[in-house]
């Protein structure tokens, strides 16, 4: 019967996140292109990765937010590839089921956490698990900000096995190991979540020197600081030395004005910042052991983080406080074990009745925040509407059979100004690269200005519209280099102001009433056309064949490495699976393998034999009790003494 229950709640906590995240591709209504306005910027890098390798992703140091190509983040389209290797599927249909497969991780991860707590039970992980991966926060990163949700994962099995090593067990290696994944995916939050960690074994550090009985490095405080060093270190290391680009600090553009702050009432504050503080209230009351106080103190720091955020941008600093709420994970997941100490503390003082009627309201709660979720989720716009998408297709076909370089030219309206969009150029170019063929992607750019001084070839300036000469000059000095390789120049009625009196202008233009030609072969005169949206079918299998492949590429090496029991190990295992994944493929990369093709496929399924062949080696049995939670307080260790530490 107990194991019964226990395969219902990993059923559950598996299925109910990829349900959120895979249903509203089969409802209508929803649109037919991936959710997220960011979401094409990683299709076209990440095909670009799968057809031509980490290299052929090009650095780009400029200030024009729409020519950036996040080189310093490989971590996503490496890994990308390398799903797309091994299932088949292109770059652009995994972005419909990647939300679902980084849902699962998270929250498979958030149970592991909860899970190596004393005094949380099996079914207490679960739930800390399904209401972090299945919350807003993770419904609002997953909505283009892919980058951001691959990095969450990581960063929570980084977190979970530095608090299971500050406990004398294994997770020194696993964390400084996603750690290091982690700097690949998206470095700026992974230094964030580094500091943590820091702040951590600092809290800890005055009682790990009153109960040292031996190097300094062995107690709570070094161990956490080991490992966030050595990821940290290693993490920065790898970017330097791998990455296609070195790291780059966000433009003003990128680091945004808070304009989403309208996002926080999705996210229900008042209610969920009352239960995460009944979480922190539920870890650190006096008398509880040591691991519980170091989860506490970490998981509190991180839910700080928006409070933090929020400070600096009321003092006038370009924060974006909205990605700090979606990054915040430690909010549902402490929401979740508040939530589970109430229960179990009214069963303890006022009898099973009480504890059963607090369980159902449990129930009636999970139900209505999952409910949320959904709501958030499946209201998120797609990338492009129908009409715009059909153009953009049909413009993307176009320009792959032109076969040669192309410019589109953009002059979108001065209200465009630079708190929207830069005038129209990060739309338009990232949806057409999004559909155009890897090599075609990277020969098209745009043009910011009048289609006439590019065919005297000369930028535009207008010095009267604030921000405009310094994108159109970044925009020309790209441009430059194409002009002698007879490009093709094109103008949408979407994105160019005067689109009708240009052409009447230019009687020589082609033009099918939505684009038009000024350099190139005739315009298409067919219907635009939308792509279709995937069948269902093909989701489901895409979705579980992504998610198989992470699962067995980190099981070997989060069982091999973690601590805990089997299953707390096997939890973390598509966490550390991506981390595998992403510090493989970057070493692949580096030795002239390509992780989109045959050569993928035979890393991925190195790094699962050597996972397997590492796990044998483990000197432990999976029911050895000292895996669950180490030595307990009171069994004489030298690391789980005092209370701060």
């Amino acid at each position: 019967m107990k194991r019964l229950l226990g395969a219902l709640v990993l059923t559950a906590v598996v299925l109910i996140p990829s349900l959120l995240f895979l249903g509203r591709y089969a409802i209508e209504g929803t649109g037919i292109a991936p959710v997220g306005s960011d979401t094409p910027q990683h299709v076209w890098r990440s095909s670009v990765v799968a057809d031509l390798g980490l290299d052929a992703l090009p650095a780009y140091d400029g200030g024009a937010h729409a020519l950036h190509t996040n080189a310093d983040r490989p971590g996503l389209p490496l890994v990308t590839a390398a799903l797309t290797a091994v299932t088949g599927a292109s770059a652009r249909d995994l972005v419909y089921v990647l939300p679902a497969v980084i849902a699962v991780a998270i929250a498979m991860a958030a149970a592991a956490l909860a899970g190596s707590l004393p005094g949380v039970p099996e079914w207490g992980a679960a739930i800390a698990g399904l209401v972090t991966g299945a919350s807003v926060h993770v419904a609002l990163a997953a909505n283009g900000y892919l980058d951001q949700l691959l990095v969450e994962p990581l960063v929570l099995a980084a977190g979970a096995a530095a608090l299971t090593a500050a406990a004398g067990r294994p997770g020194r290696a696993l964390s400084a190991t996603c750690l290091v994944a982690a700097f690949l995916v998206h470095w700026q939050f992974a230094m964030l979540f580094a500091g943590l960690l820091v702040v951590l074994a600092l809290v800890c550090l005055p009682a790990s020197v009153a109960s040292r009985q031996g190097s300094l490095v062995d107690t709570p405080s070094g161990r956490i600081a080991t490992a966030a060093g050595a990821g940290a270190g290693l993490g920065l290391l790898a970017l330097l030395v791998g990455a296609a680009g070195t790291p780059q600090l966000p433009t003003e553009f990128a680091r945004g004005r808070s304009g989403d702050r309208g996002q926080a009432p999705l996210y229900r504050l008042p209610a969920t910042v009352l239960a995460a503080g009944a979480g922190v209230v539920s870890l650190l009351a006096p008398g509880n052991t040591p691991v519980r106080r170091r989860a506490g103190w970490l998981l509190a720091a991180w839910a700080l983080l928006p409070a933090g955020a929020a400070l600096l941008y009321a003092a006038g600093l370009a924060v974006p406080v909205q990605r700090m709420l979606s990054f915040a994970l430690a909010i549902p997941l402490l929401g979740g074990l508040g939530a589970i100490a109430a229960v179990r503390w009214l069963r303890a003082r006022a009898g099973p009745l009480a504890g059963t009627v607090a369980a159902v309201l449990l129930v009636a709660a999970l139900l209505g925040w999952l409910s949320v979720g959904w709501d958030v989720w499946r209201s998120r716009r797609p990338w492009s509407d129908g009409r715009r998408l059909a153009e953009v297709h049909t413009l993307s076909r176009y320009l792959a059979d032109a076969s040669s370089p192309a410019v589109i030219v953009v002059d979108s309206p001065a209200t465009d100004i630079r708190s929207t969009a830069e005038f129209g150029t990060i739309s338009v170019l990232r949806r057409v690269r999004a559909e155009l063929p890897p090599s075609q992607a990277l020969r098209t750019t745009v043009y910011l200005g009048d289609p006439d001084r590019l065919a005297v070839r000369r930028p535009t300036f207008r010095p009267d519209v604030p921000g405009f000469d310094d994108l159109s000059r970044e925009t020309w000095f790209v441009v430059q280099p194409l002009l002698d390789r007879d490009p093709v120049v094109v103008i949408l009625r979407s994105h160019f102001v005067g689109f009708g009196e240009a052409l009447h202008e230019h009687p020589g233009w082609s033009s099918n009433g939505w684009m038009a030609v000024v350099q190139g072969p005739p315009a298409p005169t067919v219907q635009p056309t939308s792509p279709a949206r995937p069948a269902a079918g093909a989701l489901a299998a895409w979705w579980a064949a992504s998610l198989a492949v992470v699962t067995l590429a980190g099981a070997g090496w989060s069982g091999r490495f973690g601590a805990g029991s089997l299953s707390l190990r096997m939890g973390a295992a598509p966490a550390v699976g991506l981390a595998s994944l992403v510090v493989a493929g970057l070493v692949a990369e580096r030795l002239g393998i390509r992780m989109g093709g045959t050569g993928g496929v035979i890393v991925v399924l190195v790094v699962m034999v050597v996972g397997a062949a590492a796990a044998v080696t483990r000197p432990l049995r999976a029911d050895d009790p000292r895996l669950r939670y180490g030595p307990e307080p009171g069994e004489g260790s030298p690391t789980e003494g005092g209370a701060g530490g």
